[in-house]
Parts: C-alpha cells; sequence; structure tokens
C-alpha cells in the first residue's frame, strides 16, 4: 500500500511533501520574501501566504556562488552544492519522523559552511532524513551568501538603523530562526526544544548568534563544529563600509541604489573565487566579537547561556591551506608565526625535532595546534563565564576517498559521520568501521540535541570540558576521552593568552 503524502499547515498555508526512508520532508519552503530588486540589502520580509496546497517535495535554488559541481580539494560532489542557485534563496528544508509521537521531538536547525560564499541548505551531506527516522525535527537553510549577504555601506546603515545596515545574511539565519519558533509545531517539532548547529562559517554563524541579543530565545543548545571564532578576525562596520563604498566605486556607481540596479553579472564578474564579503560588528546585530584575552580578560557582553557542543577534525588544515604538509621550513615558520610572533623560528625548530626532522609531520601538528589553540582560547573564556557545560571533541578519523593520505581528517570530513550521511557518497566506500563510528558520533549528537548532554547508554564517556583539565572526545575508530593539547601545542596556547600552569592532563 502507498502511504499518503505528507502534509502541513502552517500559518503560510498547506504544504505537501514526499517520503524519504523513515522520515517526511518538505523541501523548499520559503521563510522571507525573495530579496530581490528593491529588497536587496534589506533585512527580510515576512513571506506572503499562499492559497490552496504547495508542494514541498525539491529544494528551492542556493545561494547566488559559483558552482563547482564535481567538487574541488577533498570535498567529493556529496560536499558541494548541486542545484540551481539565485538571488531568490530564502528557502528552507524540514525533515520530521514518519512513526506517530506522544509528544514534541526535539529540533536540529542546521546552518551550512562555506566562508560565507558558498554552500547551501540543500548539499547532500546535510540531509535530515538519517537523524529525523530517530526521532529529531531536523532544518536546514539558505542565506544569502557574498556581496549580496554581507556588503557594507552607509547608504545601509541608513537605510535600516534597527538592524545595523548590513549583515543580512546573519539576519536570514535570525528570520529562520524565528520561523521555526512560530512554524515547527506543524511538523510534529518543540519550538523550545531547539539546538542551533552548524560547521565552518556555520559554526561561526553559531558563535555570532550567540554573541547577538536579536538572537535571545531562539534556540537552547547549540554545536559549533570547526569555526572557533578567535581564529579568523572580524571587520569593524569602518572597515567593511570602506570596502563596500571601494566596490561601488570599481563599478562606478556612488550609492547603493545604483547597485541595486544592476545585474547580478554585474555585480560579480569583478569578484575572484574566495570570501571577500563577510559578518562585521556592526554594534546591533552583533555588538562585539570575543577578544584575545591577552588584550581584555572578560568577554564582553553577555553570552547567551546555553549547552555547547563544539571541536574540530584533526587535518582542518589540509584543504584550507596550499603548503599543509608540506616539506618547508619557510612555510611552517609562516604558519607559526600567527600565534609567536618572532619566536617562530625557533618554535618551528623544536616542531621539527619532535617530529624526528620529517617537515611534513611538523607542519600537520603545527597545524593542529593552532586550531586547539583557537579553540581553547574561546573556550576557557566561556567555561569561565557561563554556568553551562561545554564539550569538546577531536575528529581524528581518515575518510576513505581520492587522495586521502593527503587530506587526512579534512574540514567538513566529519560532518557525513555526525548527521548519518555516509550513504550520500557510494563512491567513497565507506567501510564497517566508518559506519561504526558513524553511528557513535550520531548518537552523540542526537544526546546533545535531546538534553544538552552528549553522554547517553551505551556510549563511552564524554567529560565536561574544564579549565584545569582540558578534555575533549577523541572521535576514532577506538574513540575516547584525551587530553585537547599535546605539550606543544600548550606552549603554543600559552602564548594566545596568560594561562596558569599547564593543566593535570597533557596528551
Amino acid at each position: 500500500m502507498t502511504l499518503a503524502a505528507p502534509r502541513a499547515s502552517t500559518q503560510s498555508g498547506a504544504i505537501e511533501g514526499l517520503r524519504a526512508g523513515g522520515a517526511d520532508a518538505f523541501l523548499g519552503i520559503p521563510y522571507a520574501a525573495a530579496p530581490v530588486a528593491d529588497r536587496r540589502w534589506r533585512p527580510p520580509e515576512p513571506v506572503q501566504p499562499w492559497a490552496g496546497l504547495r508542494r514541498a517535495t525539491q529544494h528551492g535554488p542556493s545561494a547566488w556562488q559559483p558552482v563547482a559541481k564535481d567538487g574541488f580539494g577533498p570535498w567529493t560532489p556529496e560536499f558541494v552544492v548541486q542545484d540551481e542557485v539565485s538571488e531568490d534563496c530564502l528557502y528552507l528544508n524540514v525533515w520530521a519522523p514518519s512513526a506517530p509521537r506522544d509528544r514534541p521531538s526535539p529540533v536540529l536547525v542546521w546552518i551550512h559552511g562555506g566562508a560565507f560564499c558558498q554552500g547551501s541548505g540543500s548539499v547532500p551531506i546535510y540531509d535530515g532524513r538519517a537523524l529525523a527516522a530517530q526521532g529529531v525535527v531536523v532544518v536546514t537553510l539558505n542565506y544569502r551568501l557574498g556581496v549580496f549577504g554581507f556588503l557594507a555601506h552607509p547608504d545601509l546603515a541608513r537605510e535600516s538603523p534597527s538592524t545595523g545596515g548590513g549583515n543580512f545574511g546573519l539576519q536570514d539565519q535570525i528570520a529562520a530562526l524565528r520561523w521555526v519558533q512560530t512554524h515547527i509545531a506543524a511538523f510534529g517539532g518543540d519550538p523550545a526544544s531547539v539546538t542551533l548547529a552548524g560547521q565552518s562559517a556555520g559554526a561561526m554563524s553559531v558563535h555570532m548568534l550567540l554573541a547577538s541579543p536579536l538572537a535571545r530565545g531562539l534556540f537552547h543548545r547549540a554545536i559549533a563544529m570547526s569555526g572557533p571564532p578567535t581564529l579568523v578576525p572580524i571587520l569593524t562596520r569602518v572597515q567593511a563600509e570602506a570596502d563596500g563604498m571601494a566596490f561601488a566605486a570599481d563599478l562606478q556607481q556612488h550609492g547603493v541604489q545604483g547597485l541595486r540596479a544592476l545585474s547580478v553579472h554585474a555585480l560579480t564578474r569583478t569578484l575572484l573565487p574566495g570570501p571577500r564579503f563577510m559578518p562585521m560588528i556592526d554594534g546591533t546585530l552583533l555588538p562585539t566579537w570575543p577578544p584575545n584575552r591577552a588584550t581584555q580578560k572578560v568577554w564582553p557582553g553577555t553570552p547567551h547561556p546555553v549547552p555547547m557542543l563544539v571541536g574540530q577534525t584533526a587535518d582542518e588544515h589540509s584543504g584550507l591551506d596550499l603548503q599543509h604538509g608540506a616539506d618547508n621550513p619557510e612555510a611552517l615558520v609562516d604558519l607559526l608565526r600567527r600565534l609567536q610572533g618572532d619566536q617562530a623560528p625557533v618554535v618551528a625548530t623544536a616542531y621539527l625535532q619532535a617530529a624526528g626532522g620529517r617537515g611534513a609531520a611538523a607542519h600537520r601538528a603545527a597545524a593542529s595546534d593552532l586550531w586547539r589553540a583557537a579553540l581553547w582560547q574561546w573556550a576557557e573564556q566561556r567555561v569561565q563565564t557561563t554556568q553551562q557545560p561545554t564539550f569538546a571533541y577531536l575528529f581524528d578519523h581518515v575518510p576513505p576517498g581520492p587522495a586521502s593520505e593527503r587530506w587526512g581528517a579534512f574540514h567538513t570530513g566529519d560532518v557525513p559521520y555526525v548527521l548519518g550521511n555516509l550513504g550520500m557518497a557510494p563512491a567513497r566506500r565507506y567501510a564497517q568501521a566508518d559506519h561504526a563510528l558513524s553511528a557513535l558520533a550520531a548518537g552523540y549528537w542526537l544526546q546533545f540535541i535531546r538534553t544538552g548532554d552528549p553522554n547517553g547508554a551505551g556510549l563511552p564517556h564524554w567529560p565536561a570540558l574544564q579549565p584545569a583539565v582540558p578534555q575533549c572526545m577523541r572521535l576514532a575508530t577506538r574513540p575516547a576521552a584525551t587530553a585537547l593539547f599535546t605539550a606543544m601545542g600548550w606552549q603554543a596556547a600559552q602564548r594566545l593568552q596568560s594561562l596558569p600552569d599547564p593543566p593535570t592532563v597533557l596528551a
């Protein structure tokens, strides 16, 4: 017997989805009006209700961006956008459990990565059916990217002083969270049990929304994967507006109205691949950004007091730095200069000695320590300034796939495991050990989404992060709680901030 297609009644209108492997999928739901024409670079506006039944059986367009469907670097096709791109992009997707439920389900809202200039909620590895089949309502979303999402200009600040006149991509994310609060009950979700999660730029977004007064109360737990907020500098409004005015001048435009009149092609033809327009400290949506502890001892403002799960992969740098793993002493010194300043040559020598003179191994170790130190720089402050637990992890498993030895446990490589989506990449030929690790990792994520604590029956104990004993859960073939730092990495972290004596646990 063929089951009828699932339906839901939202305040905007009725929608019909499809059955998807133990879950009901509702794809391509508009959560805000199309940000086109005169709505370009304006705060997201409500959707106009529709009459009749709207089909929600395919993803809406992704935000405008260059598309490389075959992938690049370590990111094979399942990691990248595969569908249409457009300025008309403010759509989200919902996966809900198909089985009847006695009570509302916890909700996971996922923000995609992509350096704020790439990515989409429809990327295959973000598919929500696996977690939905285990009792969670999953929401993935698109938000404006690049010049459309993060252009700053004095004209924009004058137009919308209440929202800061910029950070439109972040405003979209907040609009999606508000949509969840209003509509998710129609899909069986609990608006009082929302976990906000993201990876890379999505994790940076999570941190920014944690610091934003405009997002307060819209989520109750947070997961930030591979996006420690102290690793990437964020522009001030003055800096971002100066760049926006320079961009307009390059296009022979002096104001935003002239830019609104240009086509997508005219706006983007001079932009190089990669990020240029990023979130800024606007004083309203994002009043502050976590500083270096050496310059300010206390987190500025009050971060939202929610439980957090944070972490990264063992080889974050492999796809992000062309010099990663290079047997090149100068590249090692350049990498270490971020932390060590003028002492970088001395520290590079120490890394080389510890690696037995193997330059590639020394570079990998230093890059891993850079990320761990950035994570700890943030986490050590947060643990002291909130009363909520923080759980840290290190994904230390090399996924199978092209040039796996070159890429290692690469940036984003953990996402298919924790979301239970190894099946989205059959060409990678994941083995039994991969599926076992995915079941374990997804089990931790599900427990955290449900309770704010990843620990549960049948799972190895995951200790909360403590300043005196910085431990993380090592997600690998043999998972175990382990020290966040090596002895060498602790020395690197000490140079980032004035830390106490070495902790009692070092790897």
